[in-house]
């Protein structure tokens, strides 16, 4: 009976470890949104931006390589940065969405991204629920999903120079949900 029952726990601890260690890599995509992540832990620290270019180009795969032996090193498929959130900095203590009210507002993290964040980025849990009909989005290459990242960047740099279109029907629903 003992035997049994020793035999039994084994078995079960080995099948615990084993999920374990086999769902490791989708927690990380989940969590993170790609395979490597390297970040700084400090606001007063940031990561060397161009330096970090020049090396990852160095080593992103289809890059003109400066030796021949450098092509089986070509591993990296793509990358991007991000910024800190913005409650990193000492002045904001929080970040909302919601009415001038703020009735159901919902705190949020907010980030600067590249253009080309979901090229890098993995689309495994990338959802859309609602896309404006105002505005151009083009696909993220290679994976059939809208990219509603990169038109950001043209969106609000038009609005800076023309004035603020009206984005009333867009944000939050009466089910909260966030639109773009």
């Amino acid at each position: 009976m003992m035997f049994t029952l020793c035999i039994g726990f084994v078995i079960f601890a080995a099948v615990m470890f084993q999920q374990q260690a086999d769902s490791i890599p989708q927690n990380l995509e989940w969590v993170a949104g790609a395979d490597v992540v390297v970040s700084s832990s400090d606001i007063n620290y940031p990561l060397p931006r161009d330096e970090l270019s020049t090396i990852l180009d160095t080593f992103t795969v289809g890059a003109i390589a400066t030796s021949p032996s450098l092509v089986a090193y070509q591993v990296v498929q793509a990358y991007t940065f991000m910024s800190f959130p913005i409650t990193s900095f000492p002045q904001v203590s929080g970040s909302y969405v919601g009415g001038l009210a703020s009735i159901r507002a919902r705190s949020v993290v907010l980030q600067a991204v590249d253009d080309d964040y979901l090229q890098a980025a993995s689309t495994d849990y990338y959802i859309v629920s609602q896309l404006a009909s105002d505005v151009s989005f083009p696909d993220v290459p290679g994976t059939g999903f809208v990219d509603v990242v990169a038109p950001l960047n043209q969106t609000f740099g038009y609005m800076a120079t023309s004035g603020l279109p009206d984005l009333s029907g867009y944000g939050s629903d009466n089910k909260s949900n966030t639109h773009i």
